[in-house]
């Protein structure tokens, strides 16, 4: 089983330079999104606009910046999977969204629903931790003890490949 660490960088899934990152805890594999600014744009105005299903209220919000968090993350732990050549994986995430675990767990398993995942673990990640030192080089753009963050491991994903997923 491939156990993949979630942790993230920034302070809101709408901002430009919000990070996400998926890791193994030896650091040898892992990925990362970095959202732009005109992603964030683009998210934003569809959002205000009516355009995702989501209501226009801070409840809607919460729930749309969930679901966007969630189909990032799914990306990134596809990508994992591949990568490690893995058919399931336990999820140890960092506990960014306080008092939404069952939300992140319901939207994670329904764009997920192809893979196994043999659990979810919630906690917040040690500062030393792969997921959380890459996250923090990713936004930053810095190097920890001579480690940055690998370019080739930043995913290309597009306001569609997002929008697929948007209820």
């Amino acid at each position: 089983m491939l156990e993949i660490q979630i942790d993230v960088s920034g302070d809101d899934v709408l901002e430009r330079g919000y990070c996400i990152v998926a890791a193994k805890s030896d650091i040898k594999s892992y990925f990362g999104f970095k959202f732009d600014e005109k992603l964030v744009r683009a998210l934003k105005k569809n959002y205000e606009t009516g355009k995702y299903h989501y209501g226009l209220s801070k409840t809607g919000k919460i729930y749309f910046k969930i679901r966007v968090y969630c189909i990032i993350v799914s990306i990134l732990v596809k990508l994992m999977m591949k990568e490690n050549k893995s058919t399931n994986a336990g999820l140890y995430i960092c506990r960014d969204f306080d008092g939404h675990k069952e939300d992140i767990e319901m939207n994670l398993k329904s764009i997920l629903r192809d893979i196994n995942i043999t659990g979810f673990l919630y906690d917040t990640l040690p500062k030393e931790s792969a997921a959380d030192i890459l996250a923090y080089l990713l936004n930053k753009g810095k190097r920890i003890k001579g480690k940055k963050f690998d370019r080739n491991r930043i995913a290309h994903i597009s306001l569609s490949d997002i929008e697929k997923h948007i209820k």
